[in-house]
């Protein structure tokens, strides 16, 4: 097969799956098979892909793709660097698939709806100083949480990746990163192979035991940075497995699978039931009489005491007074 082009198959409609060691699998939808050609600009690539699928418009639609022998991490395709990388790596292979994707809302950084975010969910709260509607602002505020949490439960539920889609963005434009970097071997390592030199514009080292990268991305992150990712490729292990477990999907579902339950009414006191009395009796706080006397007053702090100098009027001394004063009266 030649590399001026590639036969791709386009998926769309259909919906992901997976599994527990993270491998995908697609199906339902429709197929369509189209030509790529290896010196289409990005334009010209949603131009034939809209063509082959009845002038779909594509403008809420996302294109990815899986790099050969991993079905774990679906690279997108966003510009024309993009596409020309995902025809260098299919050059050798006999069918391409491309999945056409709806894009995820982006407004919000854990990607909900509108309704989920925070920011919308209190813009209708009510603000109130009348001691009489605090509890229906709290009631107002129970709701709306209640609402956030809902939603983003249900729309989690709807996520087929190991990461969420937040967090699974930000590796996929790290592992386009990755493919143009060169790893080599650290001289002085000391663990085996588990230390790594990255060569780009400059040298960073890659630490597999202690989860490190020597630009300090990785740390600060807790998603492997490109350098990491070009050593995963290398040594043929998955970017999943080292990122931190918060990001994935299961900790995010976990994070909305509480409910929260009603307040109970403030006005309304609990009731203790006493067999041997009726009815139902209510607590009241223990009466204390008051002590006879004047309360007594509480001592000043002696640290915060300031005394004052005694002065002269006469010389304008300090230490002594007018009636004690020594210095002679001149006349």
């Amino acid at each position: 097969m030649g590399k001026e082009q590639i036969v791709a198959v386009l998926q769309i409609g259909g919906e992901f799956t997976t599994d527990a060691d993270g491998h995908m699998s697609y199906s339902g939808g429709e197929a369509h098979a189209m030509l790529v050609q290896s010196d289409w600009t990005f334009s010209a690539f949603k131009q034939e892909i809209s063509s082959t699928l009845n002038n779909l418009k594509l403008d809420q639609f996302a294109f990815k793709y899986f790099l050969p022998k991993n079905d774990k991490t679906l690279i997108s395709i966003s510009n024309d660097k993009d596409l020309r990388r995902m025809v260098e790596f299919h050059a050798e292979s006999e069918t391409t698939y491309i999945y056409v994707m709806k894009k995820a809302d982006n407004r919000s950084k854990s990607i909900v709806p509108d309704p989920g975010a925070p920011t919308d969910a209190f813009a209708v709260v009510p603000t109130t100083q009348d001691g009489s509607k605090r509890q229906k602002l709290v009631d107002t505020i129970r709701c709306k949480l209640m609402e956030m949490m809902y939603t983003r439960r249900e729309s989690s539920n709807a996520w087929t990746e190991v990461l969420t889609p937040a967090a699974n963005q930000k590796l996929q434009e790290e592992v386009s990163k990755a493919h143009t970097l060169n790893v080599l071997p650290a001289e002085n390592d000391e663990n085996g192979s588990n230390v790594f030199k990255v060569c780009d514009d400059s040298v960073n080292v890659v630490n597999l035991n202690k989860l490190e990268c020597t630009c300090r991305k990785w740390y600060v992150s807790g998603l492997p940075c490109m350098h990491a990712i070009a050593v995963f490729e290398h040594t043929g292990q998955y970017p999943y497995d080292y990122c931190l477990k918060y990001f994935t999907t299961g900790f995010y579902r976990l994070t909305y699978s509480l409910s929260i339950n009603p307040i109970p009414d403030v006005i309304v006191p609990t009731t203790l039931v006493d067999p041997a009395q009726s009815p139902a009796t209510y607590p009241c706080p223990i009466r204390t009489r008051r002590r006879v006397g004047r309360p007594k007053e509480k001592p000043a702090d002696p640290r915060i005491a300031i005394k004052r100098a005694v002065r002269c009027s006469r010389c304008k001394g300090y230490g002594h007074n007018k009636a004690t004063c020594k210095v002679p009266i001149s006349t």
